[in-house]
C-alpha cells in the first residue's frame, strides 16, 4: 500500500539551519499539504492591548525558532488603518506582556536579554528599548500607575539566609510543604530607574542592582546602590499569587488592590483572597477573607469599589467563577454574574459597564454587566471564540484576538457603537494554499440521556456514504472544551491536518465536565471520572457508525492530561479500538493523589480521600482494569511532570507489558506537564503518526 510520508528529516534540518520553518508558498490554485513542520510553524497573534486613547493596538506574535528549539515572541503595534510592524527585536529571547502607558506614548514589556526577566520601556514612535529593572530574580509581572511615574512590580524574594547557610553545609535539599520563596509587590519610580538603566550600553552583568538589600520593613526606601524601589508587601504569611490579573491600581493610584495565599503551592494559587495595600504608607488592609477563591480584583472607575471573581466559598472544581463586587473597605459581597451559567473572566471595568469573558456552548464572547441593573449584554458575534479582549480608557473602543471555523486566530478592532469587528492581521494567509477540511458542530445521547455536543471534522474530499476509520481526540481539563476552529492552536501532539489529509474522520467531544455548557454538566463528572467520560465518548463513535461514516473496525483515541486519563481508561475498559495514545494521563487515583501538586482537586472531584473512600479512586483508576487491556497503546510523558508525575507513565506501560499488550513508552527529557520544545513537538507528532498508521491503516511509515 503506498503512502506519502510526512515526516521530512531533509526540511527539519533545513529549518535548524535557518531557524524558522515558512510554510511553502503554493502556486495558482494548488493546495499544499502541510507536513508537521509547517504546523508547528505557524505564527501565533495573541494578547491585543489596545492604548488608551484608541489611538494603536500593541499584540504579540509567537513565532517557531528552530534553531534554539523554542518558541518566541515580539510586539507589533498597529496604528489606525496602518500597516502593523515589529517593534520589538530580541535576539534569541522573547519580548512579552506588553503593557501601554496612560498617556499611550510609551509601552512596557517583559524580555530576558541576559539577565533574566526584565521589564523595558519603548517608545510608540519606535527607537532602543531602555531597561528599567535590572533585579537579581527577575520580574514575575507589573503594571503602570495611573499617572504614569511608579510603576507596581512583582518579584520572588531572596533565598531565606538560613537557608542559603543550610547549603553551604549540608548541600541542597527541601523540606516538603514547609519552605517557600514567597512573591511580594514593590514600587519603582519610572523616571529614575530609566536615567539610571538607560543610559550607556552596558553589558547584562554591569545593570545596577537596584533591588538592593530586600528588607522586611514595608513603606521604606531600598536599593542605594541605584533608584528607589519601594516594598509594598513582605513577610513569610502570604504570597501574592493568582490566575488571570494579580493586582491592580486604583484610579487615583494610591491603593493597589492584590490577590494572595498562603505560599507559593498550587492549592493556593487557586484559593487566595483580596487585600488592599496603601502605596505611601505601605498598610495592609483585608476585603474579602473566605474560602475558596477570590482574586482577579479591579477598581471601579471612581475608586469606591472592586470586582473580583469568587466560587462562592466554595472549593468545588465544577462551581462556575462569577464574577462580584464589594466596597474597598470591605463589606457586603454582591454577585454580578449569577444568572450568567458559565466562568465569568473579568477584561476591565469602564464608564459603559463591567466588560467580561464568557463562554456558551462552542462559542465565547465578550459580554457586558450593567453595574445598576445586572443586565448582561453581548458585545460581540465575531470572531466567534474571543480568547483575549482589552478597552480604552473610556470603553468605546476596544481589541480582541479570536478564530472561527474558517480563520486561525486573528486581532480585531472593534466600537460599542460599531460591532462589527476590523481586522488588524492576517495570520490565516499562512494556511490559504492548505486543503480546506470540513468542521462541523453535532449533537448526540449518551447512555444516560445526556445530550453531549463534539466537533467533526471531515478530509476536504468527503464523500456521503462511505465509511471512514475515526479517530477520537480527547480534550484535557476536565474543564475545557474544544472549539470549531481551522487550526487547533492548542495542538501540540497529533497531527491532525496529516490524518484529514489521509482521509479520517476526527472527533473532539465536549464530554460532560466541559466548560460552555453550565455548572451542572460539570458536575456530572462528580464522583464519576473516567466512567462517564467514556462513555460520552463511545456514545458519539456509536452516533457516528449509525450515521453510516465511521467505520467500525478502525477506530482509535488519544489526548493528553485528562484526555490522556480518558484514553487509558477506554485502553483498559474497551477492546472496540485498534489503538490507543496516552498522554500525561492518571492511571493510579490514589498514587496521583500521593504525588501531584493538584492532589487537592481529588477531594473536589471524589468527595474523600483516596484513605476515606478507597473505592471511589480504584473503580475510576485505569489499573483497576488493567486485566482486561487488549489493544495496543503508545504512552506520552514528560520527565519533570509535576501535574501528572511520570510514575503515573511508568506503571501503565510495565502493567500492559506484564499482560502481554503492546505498548510504547516515549519519556520527554527535561519536559514538563506539555512539550514546550518544537522538536519535542515534532517528535511526539511523529511518534502518533506512526503507531496509528501501524494499527489502523496496517501501514508502516518510511525514515
Amino acid at each position: 500500500m503506498h503512502y506519502r510520508v510526512i515526516f521530512k528529516p531533509a526540511i527539519l534540518l533545513a529549518s535548524i539551519l535557518t531557524g524558522t520553518v515558512p510554510a511553502a508558498e503554493p502556486g495558482l490554485g494548488q493546495i499544499h499539504e502541510p507536513s508537521f513542520e509547517d504546523v508547528l510553524s505557524i505564527a501565533r497573534a495573541h494578547g491585543p492591548k489596545i492604548a488608551p486613547d484608541g489611538s494603536a493596538v500593541i499584540y504579540t506574535v509567537r513565532k517557531t525558532n528552530w534553531r534554539n528549539d523554542r518558541f518566541d515572541s515580539e510586539i507589533y503595534l498597529a496604528r489606525r488603518r496602518a500597516k502593523p510592524l515589529a517593534l520589538t527585536h530580541t535576539q534569541d529571547g522573547s519580548s512579552s506582556d506588553p503593557k501601554w502607558s496612560p498617556d499611550s506614548r510609551r509601552i512596557a514589556f517583559l524580555a530576558d536579554r541576559g539577565s533574566g526577566r526584565q521589564v523595558y520601556i519603548i517608545s510608540t514612535e519606535g527607537g532602543e528599548a531602555v531597561p528599567i529593572t535590572a533585579v537579581e530574580a527577575g520580574v514575575l509581572a507589573f503594571e503602570w500607575s495611573p499617572d504614569g511615574l511608579t510603576m507596581a512590580i512583582l518579584m520572588r524574594d531572596r533565598e531565606l539566609r538560613a537557608i542559603s547557610e543550610r547549603v553551604a553545609r549540608y548541600g541542597r535539599y527541601r523540606v516538603r510543604d514547609a519552605e517557600y520563596r514567597m512573591t511580594h509587590l514593590w514600587l519603582l519610580d519610572v523616571e529614575k530607574a530609566k536615567a539610571t538603566n538607560g543610559g550607556a550600553k552596558r553589558s547584562a552583568g554591569e545593570y545596577l542592582p537596584i533591588q538592593g538589600e530586600l528588607k522586611e520593613s514595608q513603606g521604606k526606601l531600598d536599593g542605594a546602590a541605584g533608584p528607589p524601589l519601594k516594598r509594598l508587601t513582605g513577610g513569610s504569611g502570604f504570597n501574592i499569587t493568582g490566575f488571570l490579573k494579580i493586582f491592580s491600581f486604583s484610579p487615583d493610584g494610591k491603593k493597589i488592590a492584590f490577590s494572595h495565599g498562603r505560599n507559593p503551592s498550587l492549592r493556593w494559587v487557586i484559593e487566595t483572597d483580596i487585600s488592599i495595600v496603601d502605596v505611601d504608607s505601605g498598610q495592609i488592609s483585608s476585603v474579602v477573607t473566605r474560602g475558596g477563591h477570590d482574586g482577579s480584583p479591579i477598581f471601579s472607575p471612581d475608586g469606591r469599589e472592586i470586582i473580583f471573581t469568587t466560587v462562592n466559598s466554595d472549593l468545588r472544581i465544577t462551581t462556575n467563577i462569577v464574577m462580584a463586587r464589594t466596597p474597598v473597605s470591605g463589606g457586603e459581597i454582591e454577585q454580578l454574574t449569577a444568572e450568567f451559567d458559565e466562568m465569568a473572566i473579568p477584561i476591565a471595568w469602564t464608564d459603559q459597564g463591567i466588560h467580561f469573558l464568557g463562554q456558551q456552548r462552542t462559542k465565547q464572547h465578550v459580554w457586558t454587566v450593567d453595574p445598576e441593573t445586572l443586565e448582561i449584554t453581548k458585545l460581540t458575534s465575531r470572531p466567534s471564540i474571543v480568547s483575549a479582549a482589552d478597552f480604552t480608557a473610556d470603553g468605546r473602543e476596544f481589541a480582541v484576538s479570536g478564530s472561527s471555523s474558517s480563520t486561525i486566530e486573528e486581532i480585531y478592532r472593534l466600537s460599542a457603537d460599531d460591532q462589527e469587528p476590523r481586522a488588524i492581521t492576517n495570520m490565516t494567509a499562512a494556511v490559504a494554499g492548505w486543503p480546506r477540511h470540513l468542521s462541523e458542530v453535532i449533537r448526540w445521547r449518551a447512555s444516560d440521556g445526556v445530550e453531549i455536543e463534539g466537533i467533526l471534522y471531515k478530509p476536504s474530499n468527503f464523500i456521503e456514504g462511505k465509511r471512514y476509520p475515526l479517530l477520537a481526540i480527547i480534550h484535557g481539563g476536565p474543564i475545557g472544551t474544544d472549539w470549531p476552529r481551522r487550526l487547533d492552536a492548542d495542538n501540540f501532539a497529533y497531527p491532525i491536518e496529516q490524518w484529514l489529509a489521509k482521509g479520517a474522520l476526527i472527533l473532539m467531544a465536549n464530554y460532560r465536565g466541559s466548560t460552555g455548557y453550565g455548572e451542572a454538566f460539570r458536575s456530572l463528572n462528580l464522583r464519576n471520572l473516567g466512567i462517564g467520560d467514556s462513555q460520552d465518548i463511545l456514545s458519539g463513535i456509536d452516533y457516528l457508525i449509525e450515521m453510516g461514516i465511521a467505520d467500525p473496525d478502525r477506530l482509535g483515541a488519544m489526548g493528553w492530561s485528562h484526555g490522556g486519563y480518558v484514553s487509558a481508561f477506554l485502553a483498559t475498559t474497551s477492546k472496540r479500538f485498534k489503538a490507543f495514545s496516552v498522554g500525561a494521563g492518571i492511571s493510579d487515583w490514589a498514587v496521583y493523589y500521593a504525588n501531584s501538586d493538584a492532589w487537592f482537586g481529588m477531594r473536589s472531584y471524589f468527595g474523600a480521600t483516596p484513605w476515606q473512600d478507597p473505592e471511589i479512586y480504584a473503580v475510576t483508576s485505569p489499573l483497576h482494569y488493567l486485566r482486561q487491556a487488549a489493544t495496543p497503546t503508545l504512552i506520552q510523558h514528560g520527565e519533570l511532570d509535576y501535574r501528572v508525575p511520570i510514575v503515573m507513565a511508568n506503571a501503565l506501560y510495565r502493567g500492559l507489558r506484564d499482560i502481554g499488550i503492546e505498548s510504547k513508552l516515549v519519556i520527554y527529557e527535561g519536559a514538563g506537564h506539555t512539550l514546550e520544545s518544537p522538536r519535542q513537538r515534532l517528535a511526539s507528532m511523529d511518534e502518533n503518526w506512526r503507531w496509528f498508521l501501524k494499527h489502523v491503516w496496517g501501514e508502516e511509515a518510511g525514515q
